[in-house]
């Protein structure tokens, strides 16, 4: 036998905060700790493991960083409900940057429309009154902000940047309407760059409106003519509504 296949036969030694690890997660996966429970503390863990507290402590480190535990302040370590969304939202910003946003128009025209289509197939009746919900913030807080918008002191305001976030919910609502999970992930991994994709849009409208020195219209009724869209079941409609929305250009 050669060298080269004898290296590759031979057992890798784990580090021991590597077991760890892989115990604790089994565990959590086969429900020892239901998600709401307080774990055992980190001395009782390292007896139970005959382990250090170092090593205990790097493997919950790990699984916290999961999102499969939850240290709360003085008062322990519990079990969490594990949500892939809410991983995936966190890791994106180490593999998502600025140089996606101008695909983020792809990625609209593909998997957003996509799920508008599914919503007609498949929304319930709480599906859509929750859109409507999500339509109604959004109009109001749009109204709100034209109300008090002045050009000189809007560029870094929480108003505007409230209102993307309602933008953005209104969007993941639909996601979520196609009752398919791997959208509503892929959806949040590229909620960030979404977030700021439409900031940046809007911003470039108070641009323009502070050189022609008058309001102009944020937005017009889009998200309302989708949301009709899709309670219609009108693809067609719905779906030349969004590529309008996702093209729009602000011109001077």
């Amino acid at each position: 036998m050669t060298e080269q296949k004898k290296t590759s036969l031979k057992v890798k030694r784990m580090p021991v905060s590597e077991q760890v690890y892989d115990a604790m997660r089994d565990a959590l996966k086969k429900g020892v700790w239901a998600p709401g429970e307080k774990i055992p503390t980190e001395m009782e863990l390292s007896d139970t493991f005959g382990v250090n507290r170092m090593t205990v402590r790097m493997a919950l480190q790990r699984l916290i960083g999961m999102g499969l535990l939850e240290s709360r302040v003085g008062d322990g370590t519990y079990a969490k409900e594990f949500s892939l969304g809410d991983y995936m939202g966190r890791v994106s910003e180490f593999y998502l940057g600025p140089e996606l946003l101008d695909k983020i128009r792809e990625f609209r025209s593909t998997v957003e429309i996509e799920c508008a289509k599914l919503a007609m197939e498949r929304a319930t009746a709480e599906d859509l009154e929750e859109l409507e919900l999500c339509c109604e913030r959004f109009e109001k807080e749009k109204q709100a902000y034209l109300d008090q918008f002045t050009p000189a002191t809007c560029e870094e305001d929480e108003q505007r940047q409230y209102l993307v976030k309602l933008d953005v919910e209104f969007h993941r609502t639909i996601c979520r309407m196609s009752h398919n999970d791997l959208f509503v992930y892929a959806f949040d991994m590229a909620k960030d760059l979404l977030y700021d994709y439409i900031d940046n849009n809007l911003k470039a409208r108070i641009e323009t409106w502070k050189i022609k020195k008058q309001k102009g219209i944020i937005y017009n009724d889009m998200h309302r003519l989708i949301l009709d869209s899709i309670k219609q079941k009108d693809f067609e409609r719905c779906k030349k509504v969004y590529a309008d929305m996702v093209d729009y250009k602000v011109h001077v």
